[in-house]
């Protein structure tokens, strides 16, 4: 029966995931399991000192586990070893501690636990971290239900809440009443169902000032594919929605001096000629009730009747007596009056808000 013991103790002892030892009083090694074999270059260790067997380093290191573990009954610390057998370093959790033989000697056993593993993974995580906290970006990172958990240096910096006071708070407390209530219902049925969405949103500050971001929000799933966490990456963008406000204004306002500017050369036309006055408006008014008749676009009447209104600004190059002969023209004069649409072409080809218009324009001739 004992033997029986022994024999399912040294199968144990054999398969454990880790290195197993035993050291008498003056630290000789009574017994080592094989995990350890990589470590040791001279085969025959028992009976030998960790000194005579590892680097000083590694050995230094072991050595004062052990006398730790026989001042205070116990010791644990981390060690570094090499494998040399693979050449590479592992990195054990070391636990040591007294016991007694049969004829009650002290004796010190000795665990170690690669946690070589844990480690690298703990190194990649401090490294992420890093990256997260060093984001010239916003990076907020919540649980399912939306509550925060984590959010980076900068978002702090752009919003003026800091971690403590994000943690736990939904990403709602930066919600401004720009945005129906509709937008958040679709960013929440989108990331919820596994998608990524990103937009715009005017947020408000912990000061109260508004600010325009943009946001790309995603879910994060573990290896099940079931979604743990969504993270969103929000960058501040609100120098570039004013600026590009105030180009689209000054755009407008050229847009409406070019109409402006047109419309008076319209104008000088017909007063030119007191028969065809008021002619460019009615074309104008009728062409746009036959376009929606028609059922086109209001966007299509729009541009039909602005083509109305400018359709005859060519006439500005005609000549005073050809455009205000009372008598029938002759053939030339005939044929150098209807040029005016040619010229009308060009000068609103010229200017590129104006080409689909310039298109209609030359449609009759």
């Amino acid at each position: 029966m004992g033997e029986q013991k022994n024999d399912l103790f040294e199968q144990f002892m054999e398969e454990i995931p880790a290195v197993i030892g035993i050291h008498d009083d003056e630290e000789r090694i009574v017994y080592i399991n094989s995990s350890a074999n990589s470590f040791f270059t001279n085969q025959s260790v028992v009976g030998s000192f960790l000194s005579d067997l590892l680097p000083k380093e590694t050995a230094d290191k072991a050595t004062q586990l052990l006398k730790e573990a026989k001042r205070n009954g116990h010791a644990r610390m981390i060690i570094e070893a090499e494998d040399l057998k693979n050449n590479t370093i592992h990195i054990f959790k070391a636990l040591a501690f007294t016991i007694k033989d049969k004829e009650q000697n002290v004796q010190i056993g000795t665990i170690y636990i690669d946690i070589t593993r844990q480690q690298e993974n703990i190194h990649e995580i401090l490294k992420l971290q890093h990256i997260l906290d060093s984001s010239p970006v916003s990076i907020v990172i919540t649980d399912i239900d939306g509550n925060i958990e984590y959010v980076n240096p900068f978002f702090s910096e752009i919003t003026g809440y800091s971690l403590e006071e994000a943690i736990g708070k939904n990403p709602k407390i930066l919600k401004s009443d720009f945005h129906p209530d509709e937008d958040y219902k679709e960013l929440w049925e989108d990331i919820s169902s596994g998608e990524v969405w990103n937009g715009t949103f005017r947020n408000i500050k912990k000061g109260g000032e508004e600010y325009w971001e943009s946001a790309i929000i995603a879910p994060v799933k573990n290896s099940y594919g079931k979604i743990t966490n969504y993270i969103g990456i929000k960058q501040e963008i609100t120098e570039h929605v004013y600026l590009k406000a105030q180009l689209q204004q000054k755009e407008e306002e050229r847009a409406q001096n070019f109409e402006k500017t047109l419309e008076s050369f319209v104008a000088i036309v017909e007063d030119r000629d007191a028969y065809t006055g008021g002619h460019s408006q009615r074309v104008a008014t009728y062409s746009k009730m036959i376009a929606q008749e028609m059922g086109c676009s209001s966007d299509e009447c729009e541009l039909i009747y602005r083509a109305g209104i400018l359709h005859d600004i060519g006439k500005i190059s005609t000549p005073d007596n050809i455009l205000l002969k009372p008598d029938k023209l002759s053939e030339l004069e005939y044929k150098l009056i209807k040029r005016h649409v040619e010229v009308s072409y060009t000068i609103l080809n010229t200017i590129p808000m104006y080409k689909e218009i310039a298109d209609i324009v030359l449609c009759p001739s």
